[in-house]
């Protein structure tokens, strides 16, 4: 069953560092959904003008600062991925001193997180926001995400970024490798400059490991089974 989100929240409004609200991206997300399909009646000004919004183009993926880590895991790539989906992403990217924490998400486009084109509000509990979009979804192996309209200070130096997750069968289809690769594309080389180097602080793979370890009691059972 998907995830639903409370239709109200409250923050306080204070300015991260440079892409620390980025740090989360499994987007972009990249990870799990929490969405709320709001009635017609509920749709608010902010909504609207996020579903009209148009996608920046991608490009090249020279153009970006890339970050990647891997894991691997006990389940097989079916239950990866079904269990990833059910998981409440405040629950896999929790607050630290580069990250605000994710509050919740808000479908904006489509009827669930589950198809090209699909598109919700990434709600920080700082306050500030952004707009993801699904880009390719391909279960049980691959789904790739892109963000953009950040609020924070980050949107000085990221134009939009991109998440993409793919998810490899080992040892006959009973184990997963999953694999996260996450680009920022700044919005012109000498930005990029600072946005390598302050990916390569706040956004390190490490950090990203340490997301995919977390994800390792949220998928696996624990007694060991596939129930």
């Amino acid at each position: 069953m998907r995830r639903r989100d409370t239709p109200h929240h409250t923050a306080n409004k204070h300015h991260p560092p440079l892409l620390s609200v980025l740090t989360w991206l499994l987007a972009a997300g990249c990870a799990a959904p929490s969405e709320e399909r709001y009635a017609s009646a509920e749709v608010s000004h902010e909504d609207q003008r996020q579903r009209d919004l148009i996608r920046p183009p991608m490009v090249g993926d020279d153009r970006y600062v890339w970050v990647e880590a891997q894991r691997e895991y006990d389940v097989s790539p079916e239950v990866f991925w079904e269990r990833f989906f059910d998981t409440p992403l405040a629950d896999i990217l929790r607050p630290s001193p580069t990250f605000p924490g994710v509050e919740r998400t808000v479908l904006l486009v489509g009827n669930d997180w589950d198809h090209p084109g699909a598109r919700r509000r990434l709600e920080f509990l700082d306050g500030h926001s952004a707009v993801e979009e699904l880009l390719t979804f391909d279960p049980p192996r691959a789904f790739s995400t892109q963000f953009w309209a950040l609020t924070s200070d980050d949107r000085r130096g990221v134009a939009h970024g991109v998440s993409r997750w793919t998810v490899t069968p080992l040892d006959g289809g009973e184990r997963s490798r999953v694999r996260w690769r996450y680009g920022l594309l700044p919005h012109n080389p000498v930005v990029g400059l600072i946005v390598r180097r302050k990916a390569e602080q706040e956004v390190r793979p490490d950090q990203l490991e340490a997301s995919l370890r977390r994800l390792e009691s949220l998928v696996t059972p624990l007694t060991g089974s596939e129930e």
